[in-house]
């Protein structure tokens, strides 16, 4: 449908004596400019423009002298309904002419924009040296890290000033207006590294208009990069993030520091960053329950697993959290070798990070298992049960077919003793119940991992992302290559929090996110976050720490403890099956040494046997199984229950070693 042509009718100026007043001139001409902004037609704007141009408001640097002015040199007259409001009476004092334009001015100029800061910088707190104590650590010997490990943030002085923030405000205004974008910024949002600018567009506005503009209104801010957010969740507002001339880095102490974060509970809370107002962000592990990070080479990936990892090792202990770090790179996560959390040294053989996650699996397997002996759902729940029975002197889990007592409340109130499930199943006879640390599994780089073992390691990840939050098994998984074959359909089903930094494109921020915006960040830390549950991505700045505070912080760690490795875990399979030896048994190397152990300590335990040998859990029981069967140790469920047959095993020895002296006498010798 072709657009009617607008018809401008020349204005209508009224004969006037030719000498008439300037003063009447510019109350008349400002009366009209009053009237038209009031009821904006375009034919009286056009009238009143004309007038203005006639009385020379428009010429400030070479003003109009008599000669070059126009004919028509007499003000306009108003029309006939406000002529008597709009049009001064005559002998009315020039005094009145400031007035008459103060109430132009005010009527033409929109409102400012409304600042919006938050308590952004608070050094006295983040140079406090010291971190509050917590309840755990103060009943353990372990002391857990201190603030003066961690270096002192520099002053920085980037915050911007009032004026430039309504300067860029008016200029993205007129930007937008360039574009046939009517509005205005009604609130500004400064941040450590961009600037929200909050602009409410005019009636019958559509979005798609503005989101396209992303590019034309960076290169008229003179930025690199412009997000747009049309619109901000729960306002009628475009959200516009222009990155600041100068960035704020955001360091670690700041956020450790902080009482909001000493006194946030949850089982493991991490520091992430600052957000778009300069807030402190922190999170929940076991909530989130796991996390998927991705983001190209260089922009900041690495460093924000750094930062979580000392922001955990801050509030856990190795009683608490255990650790397994898989890092293909062989030189981001080896920092932390040789600290009491972790359950082996660091990964980086891809064969054995997927027997890891296979144990993972297992493990969490096992302590299902355990759950349902005390009928627990979940780890908090089955610690506290068990800090319950230890209290009560009844700490020692059920032998292997022993029925397990679940007495349910009924809705009378009556208290009812109902029979376990037949298929749960019971806890090993002779190990104790004992409380349970969280386990936290660090990848560092998933496209590695699933270029060894794709089938095996997406199974395994889907398992544990599916089953571990309940059993305490969380996973931080990272990736620089965010592609459909790395990050799959079935991984990303599981992983409801996801975090990217700075990608190359927008499939790839699809592909992560679900959405685009991650190709248009800045890099070096600045992160979008999509939180559980939510679908309105968070963007942040993740903090920033060093490798000399990080090896200050691993330092004070190691040399409270020694590391208790289970070699076990990353253990070959054997294909052909484990031999046997003369009495039918399955051979093990251990066994001479575990029975030499059992003498020495009168005990047969499996969790001694499982520490000394640095052996799993399911090898160590077999041990002691066979030593019941063949009568050195008496049956019980409790190790120090146990009768100990000192004879019979110095004889037992004395025959393992006889015969393998035989073996090696009938060896055949080498031809000379």
């Amino acid at each position: 449908r072709p657009v009617e042509p607008i018809i401008h009718q020349r204005p209508r100026i009224a004969a006037a004596p030719a000498a008439a007043p300037a003063e009447d001139r510019e109350r008349s001409v400002l009366a009209g400019l009053a009237q038209a902004m009031r009821h904006p037609a375009n034919d009286e704007i056009e009238r009143v423009i004309e007038a203005a141009r006639a009385a020379g408001f428009f010429d400030v640097e070479t003003p109009r002298t008599p000669a070059d002015a126009p004919p028509a040199t007499t003000p306009p007259v108003p029309d006939a309904a406000t002529a008597a409001v709009e049009t001064p009476a005559a002998g009315t004092p020039a005094d009145a002419a400031p007035a008459a334009k103060e109430e132009a001015a005010a009527d033409a100029t929109p409102p400012e924009p409304v600042i919006v800061e938050g308590p952004r910088r608070r050094r006295e707190v983040r140079r406090s040296g010291t971190l509050a104590a917590e309840p755990q650590a103060a009943a353990s010997p372990y002391a857990l890290p201190g603030l003066e490990l961690l270096a002192d943030p520099p002053e920085q002085t980037t915050s911007i000033s009032p004026e430039v923030l309504r300067d860029y405000a008016a200029k993205l205004t007129q930007t937008l207006k360039n574009y046939g974008i009517e509005g205005e910024v009604r609130e500004i949002h400064p941040g450590p590294v961009v600037t929200t600018y909050e602009f409410c567009p005019a009636a019958g506005t559509r979005l798609s208009r503005i989101s396209s503009l992303e590019n034309d209104v960076a290169m008229a801010m003179a930025v690199t990069k412009v997000r747009i957010v049309a619109p901000i969740p729960g306002k009628n507002a475009v959200g516009f993030e222009i990155p600041n001339p100068t960035r704020e880095t955001v360091y670690l102490k700041e956020l450790l520091a902080d009482p909001a974060f000493a006194k946030r509970g949850g089982m493991l809370p991490i520091a992430i960053g600052k957000d778009l107002t300069g807030q402190p962000y922190y999170s929940d592990l076991a909530k989130m329950p796991h996390l998927l990070v991705a983001g190209a080479t260089g922009t900041g990936k690495s460093v924000f697993i750094n930062a979580t990892l000392v922001s955990l090792l801050y509030r856990q202990t190795a009683e608490q959290m255990r650790l397994l770090l898989i890092d293909p790179k062989h030189v981001e996560l080896i920092a932390y070798d040789r600290i009491p959390h972790l359950l082996l040294p660091v990964v980086s053989d891809m064969r054995k990070a997927a027997l890891a996650l296979r144990w993972a699996v297992g493990e969490m397997e096992r302590r299902y298992h355990l759950f349902a002996t005390i009928g627990a759902r979940q780890l908090t729940h089955y610690n506290q049960k068990v800090a319950a029975l230890r209290d009560g002197g009844a700490a020692a889990a059920p032998a292997a077919g022993q029925a397990v007592k679940i007495v349910v409340k009924g809705p009378d109130g009556v208290a009812r003793e109902v029979a376990p499930a037949a298929s749960a199943p019971a806890a090993p006879p002779d190990q104790p119940l004992e409380k349970l640390p969280a386990l936290v599994i660090v990848i560092d780089e998933l496209a590695e991992l699933m270029s060894v073992a794709a089938k095996d390691v997406e199974s395994a990840i889907q398992r544990l992302a599916q089953k571990g939050r309940a059993a305490g098994i969380h996973l931080i998984v990272a990736t620089q290559r965010p592609s459909v074959d790395v990050i799959t359909g079935t991984i990303k089903a599981n992983f409801p929090t996801r975090l990217s930094f700075k990608v190359s494109s927008k499939t790839d921020s699809r592909t992560v996110l679900d959405q685009n915006g991650a190709d248009q960040l800045l890099g070096m830390g600045d992160m979008l976050l999509l939180p559980p549950g939510a679908s309105d991505l968070l963007r942040i700045q993740a903090c920033y720490v060093s490798e000399d505070e990080i090896e200050r912080v691993v330092q004070h760690i190691r040399v409270q403890g020694e590391p208790t490795y289970d070699e076990s875990i990353v253990a070959e399979p054997d294909e052909d099956g484990e031999d046997e030896d003369g009495d039918g048994e399955e051979y093990d190397e251990h066994w001479e040494p575990a029975l030499e152990l059992t003498l020495r300590l009168k005990q047969a335990s499996i969790s001694k046997i499982q520490r000394h040998l640095r052996i799993g859990y399911n090898r160590a029981a077999r041990i002691v199984e066979r030593m019941e069967r063949e009568g050195l140790v008496g049956p019980g469920s409790n190790p120090r229950e146990k009768e100990i047959y000192a004879d019979r095993i110095m004889e037992r020895l004395d025959h393992e070693r006889s015969r393998a002296g035989d073996e090696a006498a009938d060896r055949p010798t080498a031809a000379p």
